[in-house]
């Protein structure tokens, strides 16, 4: 039975990945600093086996992966919200790079036969014009991308001087019920679905930000598995998205429409609300090397916004959410 040490595995990437690789038979070792709200409160996915820890610390990075000897490494622990990454730079370098650099080290002196996934961001390209792939020049913009860059490069270097086991995907932005409530998507369809229910009444406004934003939305229950694959295949770098942008305004205006809304009703957008000091040309994947592998996404985000706000519904009739109760 192959053995897969994932970090992070209370966020919606970790989760995921931990239930797919449980359906292979996996043993799958879920390793968490704290528990956090999602949609489903439960702590670690079932038939996993939980190790509290923080990677941030290389005496446990290191005795863990000397200890357990995983097939596979996973690394999704990091800090993920881009905004705060101008409030505290220091979190972000300590999570996202030093965390890849100790389990470089641990898979280079005990584990060399482990293969170790780092989760990268299309952050990374900053302020190189879209569309983006693995050969595209990465010039962050943030300290988030900053971060996640260092820990690429960090990757590459041990995959090059060392011969380590190693790949790094670029993920584009991608969604899902367990995302964290900050995010567009889970705000959007939260609105919606409070709007669906009567828990929200015509006049009341769903305030965003910079609406002019490019991105390129999937669907994390599918990009897992994508990552999956290229690491067991070998890849060492492989970039991970639709290849269909769509601006902050299209996004939020089809997630209304499909449920026969009109944004204009509901929406109102402050170009200063949550702009950024500096601002990407925007992230859209080029993932002809995902299709010449058939690997590419098939998941539309029409049907994964419907997923979303049909998640926040069912919650609200479980947890008996009414008007007078918000």
């Amino acid at each position: 039975m192959p053995k897969a040490l994932i970090t992070g595995v209370s966020g919606q990437d970790g989760w995921y990945l931990a239930e797919y690789l449980r359906s292979l038979d996996y043993e799958v070792i879920s390793v968490l600093r704290t528990s956090r709200y999602s949609l489903d409160s439960s702590e670690v996915p079932p038939g996993t086996r939980s190790l509290y820890g923080d990677v941030t610390d290389p005496t446990f990075v290191m005795s863990t992966v000397m200890k357990e000897k995983p097939d596979e490494i996973y690394n999704f622990a990091g800090q993920t919200f881009v905004a705060a990454s101008w409030v505290n730079p220091d979190i972000f370098f300590r999570t996202n790079t030093l965390a890849v650099l100790y389990f470089c080290e641990a898979i280079r002196h005990h584990s060399p036969k482990s293969k170790l996934y780092i989760a990268c961001s299309s952050e990374q390209f900053g302020e190189t014009p879209p569309p983006q792939n693995e050969r595209t020049p990465m010039r962050p913009i943030s300290n988030y991308g900053t971060s996640k860059k260092a820990a690429f490069d960090t990757g590459i270097v041990y995959q090059k001087s060392y011969g380590c086991q190693i790949t790094c995907g670029v993920a584009f932005n991608h969604e899902s019920v367990r995302r964290g409530q900050w995010f567009l998507s889970q705000k959007v369809t939260r609105f919606i679905a409070q709007v669906r229910k009567g828990i929200i009444e015509p006049g009341e406004r769903l305030k965003l930000g910079y609406k002019a934003g490019i991105r390129d939305w999937g669907a994390a229950k599918e990009y897992v598995r994508i990552m999956h694959a290229a690491t067991t295949r070998g890849l060492d770098v492989c970039v991970i998205g639709t290849g269909v942008g769509r601006t902050v305004e299209q996004f939020v205006d089809l997630a209304f429409r499909q449920n026969g809304l009109e944004a204009k009703d509901w929406v109102d957008y402050d170009v200063e609300a949550n702009l950024r000091p500096t601002e990407p040309k925007g992230f859209i994947a080029d993932n002809a090397k995902l299709k010449g592998l058939g690997l590419a996404p098939e998941i539309g985000l029409e049907e994964l916004l419907q997923e979303m706000t049909a998640a926040w519904e069912e919650k609200f009739d479980k947890e008996g959410i009414t008007a007078a109760k918000l």
